[in-house]
């Protein structure tokens, strides 16, 4: 699809692909998964803010001061973006 992209003057990512694709789209009817996807288009650097956040209620929740840790398995990102999406309907 990106190759197409320059040839027919359409966005490749991001607020303005959902705005020219889905222009009428009401995140209020979208599955939970759904409407994570549609917050990592259309409000990325919310989902980033807020992802580090939970990042570190999670890792607050999940291992007490000083106890070591896994790399984060994603568990943020997924939040955030529930959390920026349902803010967003």
């Amino acid at each position: 699809m990106l190759p197409l992209a320059p040839a027919h003057s359409f966005p490749t990512a991001g607020p303005d692909f959902v705005a020219h694709f889905l222009p009428d789209l009401d995140p209020s009817g979208l599955t939970p998964r759904n409407l994570r996807a549609y917050a990592e288009l259309t409000a990325a650097d919310s989902v980033a803010e807020a992802q580090s956040r939970v990042a570190v209620l999670l890792a607050e929740l999940r291992y007490p001061t000083g106890a070591q840790h896994p790399a984060d398995d994603g568990l943020s990102r997924q939040i955030a973006a529930e959390i920026v999406g349902r803010l967003c309907r």
